[in-house]
């Protein structure tokens, strides 16, 4: 074979790869004779090449079909998100909220993931807020995170206290309990129709009681706790009707 041919038989081709461990893409450019490899060049994936986004879309694809979204660094985070649809799909069926599962994610994978996968090789790079908005695209209704919020504000500290979800129990929160002192309903989520529940927590952060009417529980069997907490927590503020109090961490 001459030194035309030979040149002639030299491919170059992309070449994506997807580290599991790291969840980073990886690109280079592969100059081959045949079988054997010439040459391998980085590709910057930043670049966000529309063929070589399609392949690392297809790479990214293969992956998640044999190992399941376990491999990502975000799986709880994408998880809590397809809990969050399927209640908001039982509480309000009126809006016709479409079905999402890990299957359904990895077989558009495309739809979701594509506007994201280049300007961002490692998904340990992307922010929580980052992964809502690539999910949030699969879905109609763009008022999704007010329907069925990640987070709560509550208390005097006013922090931002992460939503529990199930489709077998009541959407709930945890909280220590001086800082909910003075609060005597909770609110409700899925437009005003889903009332939340609070796991009220000792100083030292262990259950005390789980409730959706803290109104009545201040009035009975808070008085039980009090008695046995303020023994145990002297410390602390345990006033006789503290839902005539502000909320207070502190005495």
């Amino acid at each position: 074979m001459d030194e035309k041919s030979i040149e002639k038989s030299i491919e170059t081709i992309p070449e994506i790869q997807f580290d599991i461990r790291s969840a980073k893409l990886s690109a280079k450019q592969v100059k081959k004779l045949g079988v054997i490899i010439l040459n391998k060049s980085p590709l910057s994936l930043a670049e966000c090449d529309p063929n070589l986004a399609k392949l690392a879309l297809y790479t990214v694809k293969e992956v998640l079909s044999s190992d399941g979204f376990s491999v990502l660094p975000k799986i709880e985070i994408i998880r809590n998100f397809l809990l969050r649809v399927a209640c908001a799909r039982l509480w309000l069926p009126e809006l016709d909220i479409p079905e999402l599962t890990e299957a359904i994610l990895i077989d558009r994978v495309e739809d979701w993931l594509f506007p994201y996968l280049c300007p961002v090789s490692n998904w340990k790079e992307l922010s929580d807020e980052a992964v809502e908005a690539t999910l949030g695209l699969l879905l109609t209704s763009p008022f999704f995170s007010q329907i069925c919020p990640t987070h709560i504000n509550i208390g005097i500290k006013k922090r931002n206290i992460p939503i529990k979800y199930s489709l077998s129990a009541p959407p709930s929160f945890e909280i220590i309990i001086q800082e909910i002192m003075g609060t005597t309903s909770l609110p409700k989520i899925a437009y005003n129709k889903v009332p939340l529940s609070v796991t009220l927590l000792s100083p030292a952060r262990r259950p005390l009681q789980t409730t959706s009417d803290l109104e009545n529980f201040w009035q009975g069997s808070y008085q039980q706790i009090r008695k046995e907490m303020k023994g145990r927590y002297p410390k602390h503020f345990w006033p006789e009707r503290p839902q005539d109090f502000l909320p207070n961490a502190t005495p």
